[in-house]
């Protein structure tokens, strides 16, 4: 993993997705972009933006007086704030991506629903969509699973759902391929499916991944086995929105953020 995007809006909600951002960037030892879009003519205060080495002191990555110079010798990571002057955010985020493409995306999202959804739409899926890159994404109900006062991420369990598309296989490889790198590749794998049976799952040494079957509503069910596991983290294929009722209530990975008292690590799968 080489780069990481944080997009945010100045929020409080961004302000703690900042604070996962740049864990997960400080664990895997990639650059960070802190990137904001702002309508041309705007007046967006640099001093706006996250304060990134009063964040790392307080962490006990750089000392105290450290200059914006010394944060990548000290830590590995440079970080860079990126301010995009477009009046079509999800436009300019996606043109940005385009040429300086992430390897992760972290946000904060309102996981809008119904109505507000149709007219306002969701930033976080429709970039997804766009650029086909995984997003750690931080609902309106889940909790930090990283440290404010230490930097330290705790995720010891991740719940994964999945059914027969997209393939089984390539979405717990996907996963592994993005977990490896921000240090989260050990935790605890709880693969479970809604209402279905699954063919044997093969790990890459030949040996049978354990698969729970639940039965009931997909978005509960899936949101009550992270409670259930007391999870970190619900790791979700999606495939897009289709028709007028996923623009409505969104996809089932969307419905599961709107919920979920964890963050969710949105994983873009091609569907054969």
């Amino acid at each position: 993993m080489r780069r990481i995007a944080h997009t945010t809006d100045f929020s409080p909600a961004s302000h703690a997705a900042f604070h996962h951002a740049l864990a997960l960037a400080l664990a895997a030892r990639a650059a960070l972009d802190i990137i904001h879009v702002a309508a041309p003519g705007d007046e967006q205060s640099w001093e706006s933006f996250p304060q990134v080495r009063q964040t790392l002191t307080a962490w006990g990555r750089v000392p105290a007086g450290a200059t914006p110079a010394d944060v990548e010798p000290m830590t590995g990571v440079l970080i860079t704030k990126v301010e995009i002057a477009r009046n079509d955010a999800l436009a300019g985020l996606a043109r940005h991506f385009a040429r300086h493409r992430p390897d992760l995306i972290v946000a904060a999202t309102h996981a809008r629903e119904g109505i507000d959804r149709m007219l306002h739409g969701s930033m976080s899926e429709d970039l997804i969509a766009r650029t086909r890159v995984p997003a750690f994404l931080i609902g309106p109900r889940a909790a930090s699973v990283v440290d404010p006062a230490t930097g330290m991420l705790a995720v010891t369990d991740v719940v994964l759902p999945l059914a027969e598309s997209p393939p089984p296989e390539a979405v717990i490889d996907h996963m592994e391929e993005v977990l490896a790198p921000l240090g989260l590749a050990a935790s605890r794998l709880h693969i479970l499916t809604v209402g279905c049976d699954m063919p044997d799952l093969l790990d890459r040494h030949g040996r049978r991944w354990p698969v729970s079957r639940r039965d009931g509503p997909v978005v509960e069910t899936i949101v009550a086995e992270a409670q259930q596991a007391g999870a970190g983290l619900i790791a979700m294929p999606t495939a897009g929105r289709h028709g007028l009722m996923d623009a409505m209530r969104g996809s089932t990975t969307s419905q599961v953020l709107a919920s979920s008292p964890v963050p969710v690590l949105a994983l873009p799968v091609l569907v054969r």
